[in-house]
């Protein structure tokens, strides 16, 4: 069993401090099940007639529902045939790529089987119940954060499903895949007239996305079109924080408006829309030396002036054979023009439009010839190369900014025109990670080496040569025993001093498709001594509460290039219960499993669920010792046996330590 050996009191203290903190909350992804996601999208479009309508508000603005701010608990229980539930290894394989399964029955507030119900997680329609009321939806459990790290949204995701004028439910639920059952109930409305902002006068056809959010978590969107005076209706929804987003002919509201939906109670609104504006203006001289005019467009990106500058929004246009342009663009406190050449910017600025209401001429743009950019980049193979992203930022003389991408192509070249003179530096990735720039391109003087950038001149072609790593760069996959990809893989690198002192030169993450790359960091540990110790590195490579192998390699001493590719053994699976002393679930507990041979070597650990569960991959069958942290207390367990199925651990049995 791999894994650093301590003492296991020590390990247990630890992770006690790890499991703590919890887990970062990220952005997601989600995959639809094909059989029933088809219809998923337009499923949740609604067409509020004006009977809908005036339903809405002949209840009145305050009606009470003492079930609107119940969530319903979740049934979990075994597998029907109806939900064609897949086989364990099959399951495996989904999890290890960062996804899930989950499925159930969805029911009508009279027990009934609900068809045609929308299923949403997270945000995201994922499913349609069929005519038995069974849904199903293979979604992926992996978010990710601003600065691009991915990892398990462990804690919980929300799931919803709602039809409309039968009833809404909303749960929290945790991995791993299982069945979840949901038994709908009649919610609250939203409704109200859209009206012009300035005169009031009705807007017929508006069309109007509602999103709702629980506890800072956006929980659905939902979407309808008013009818032709303006009236509208959003039913059978849970209360929360309510923001409505709206757009029609010659109208739009740029981002989403906030409303208080909390109060247990349906809600009547005049929801008001803005006239767009126009934007205005002109680059001079036209056409430009080295600019295709064919090829060119103006885009606008305006802030919104209302949910904190969150929603951006994007309008793109033609140029004119004079130069001119001109843009219908919402209300907004400023907006982002450029010049665009087959989508990539050639000009950029920002203007401050104040939230104008008619129209806004930002005036003759000046422009100067464009400039090209050439090189090529060392790299060790052709799937490499094709994998590599080129980043260039470009400082203009007017101290303007503008930055394009693109990617290598066969050969290893990079080509990038037209750009706007001025200073340039590049960047070149490999997944998540910086590998190289401009310091050790062969093509630049030794002003232009040092501060990593190039000077552009207008009208002309320079070539930075060819540009190489000096770092030491790890890539590779990492899969499971039958070749699947393990996605999310933690990779750590350890060089040996002594029997124990180690220093941790490189670690990484894999992705969605199980590969992993980034640079050797050697700041850690003394370089000469490093290449002394040759052949004495130790790498781990585990994946978060399922399994941790170790594995011994050449420690390289200048190749710039090292590929490792690492394939996990599957073992045994622990499944069990945590019960309190009257058998009800613990589902606060983190979960320690370490080895039974007395050494205490950390086997892996998890967290107990809402049903008290909670499941540990990667171990031999034998025997393990089981601690379990909650309430303020330490469990600890004996003598548990992985391979002799799922165990039912209670608090009244544990050992006392």
């Amino acid at each position: 069993m791999g894994g650093r050996t301590r003492r296991w009191g020590a390990v247990a203290f630890a992770l006690v401090v790890a499991l703590a903190g919890g887990f970062v909350v990220l952005v997601q992804h989600f995959l639809r099940e094909p059989s029933s996601a088809v219809d998923a999208r337009s499923a949740a479009h609604e067409t509020a007639d004006a009977s809908a309508a005036a339903s809405a508000v002949a209840r009145g603005k305050t009606p009470t529902h003492p079930n609107a701010t119940a969530t319903t608990t979740p049934t979990v229980t075994a597998v029907e045939p109806r939900l064609e539930w897949p086989d364990e290894a099959s399951l495996r394989r989904l999890e290890q790529g960062g996804r899930a399964l989950f499925g159930g029955i969805v029911r009508a507030p009279d027990g009934s089987p609900c068809a045609g119900a929308t299923v949403w997680f997270d945000g995201e329609i994922v499913a349609t119940t069929d005519d038995r009321g069974a849904w199903r939806a293979d979604v992926s459990c992996i978010l990710v954060q601003d600065d691009q790290e991915f990892q398990f949204q462990r804690d919980g995701h929300w799931l919803e499903a709602r039809k409309v004028s039968v009833g809404y439910a909303c749960v929290w639920v945790e991995l791993p895949s299982r069945r979840i059952d949901l038994d709908l109930a009649t919610g609250l409305a939203f409704s109200g007239t859209v009206v012009d902002f300035d005169d009031g006068r009705p807007i017929g056809g508006a069309e109007l996305e509602l999103r709702i959010n629980s506890n800072m978590n956006h929980v659905a969107s939902y979407e309808t079109r008013a009818d032709a005076l303006g009236r509208f209706a959003f039913t059978d929804l849970r209360e929360g924080s309510v923001f409505v987003r709206g757009r029609a002919p010659g109208y739009d509201s740029n981002g989403f408006v906030g409303y208080d939906f909390s109060k247990g109670r349906d809600v009547v609104v005049a929801y008001r829309l803005r006239k767009e504006f126009m934007l205005r203006g002109r680059f001079v001289p036209w056409p430009v030396a080295g600019v295709a005019t064919e090829r060119a467009s103006v885009r606008a990106t305006t802030r919104s002036p209302h949910d904190r500058g969150s929603t951006k929004l994007e309008f793109s246009g033609p140029i004119g054979p004079d130069g001119r342009f001109e843009l219908p663009a919402p209300v907004c406190p400023s907006c982002v023009l450029e010049l665009l050449v087959d989508d990539q910017p050639f000009w950029s600025d920002e203007f401050d439009t104040n939230e104008e209401r008619r129209e806004f001429d930002v005036g003759d743009i000046p422009l100067l010839p464009a400039a090209t950019l050439i090189g090529r980049f060392d790299a060790p193979d052709a799937e490499t190369r094709a994998r590599i992203d080129v980043s260039v930022s470009i400082s203009t003389p007017d101290g303007k900014h503008v930055g394009v991408h693109g990617r290598l192509d066969a050969a290893g070249t990079f080509r990038f025109a037209p750009l706007p003179p001025g200073g340039a530096s590049v960047a070149f990735s490999l997944g998540r990670a910086e590998i190289a720039n401009l310091e050790n391109a062969s093509g630049l003087d030794g002003d232009e080496r040092a501060y990593r950038f190039v000077t552009l001149l207008a009208g002309t072609t320079r070539d930075v040569g060819v540009v190489a790593t000096q770092e030491t760069v790890f890539y590779g996959t990492v899969r499971d025993a039958d070749g699947t990809p393990v996605a999310w893989a933690n990779l750590d690198e350890r060089l040996r001093y002594d029997e124990s002192n180690w220093a941790s030169l490189f670690s990484a993450r894999t992705d969605a498709d199980g590969r992993f790359v980034g640079l050797r960091d050697v700041s850690s540990a003394d370089e000469d001594r490093a290449h002394e110790l040759a052949g004495r590195a130790r790498w781990e490579v585990s994946v978060e509460g399922h399994v941790s192998r170790e594995f011994e390699f050449e420690c390289p001493a200048s190749d710039h290039w090292v590929r490792r590719d690492f394939v996990l053994e599957t073992g045994v699976v622990l499944r069990g219960t945590l019960v309190d002393e009257a058998g009800a679930p613990f589902n606060t507990a983190s979960i320690l499993v370490l080895a039974g041979d007395g050494a205490g070597a950390s086997a892996g650990s998890d967290s107990t669920r809402a049903d008290g569960s909670f499941e540990i991959r990667g171990l031999t069958a034998s025997a393990y010792r089981v601690i379990a942290f909650g309430h303020h207390s330490t469990f600890f367990f004996e003598d548990v046996h992985p391979e002799s199925g799922p165990v039912t651990l209670r608090c009244a049995d544990a050992v006392k330590k």
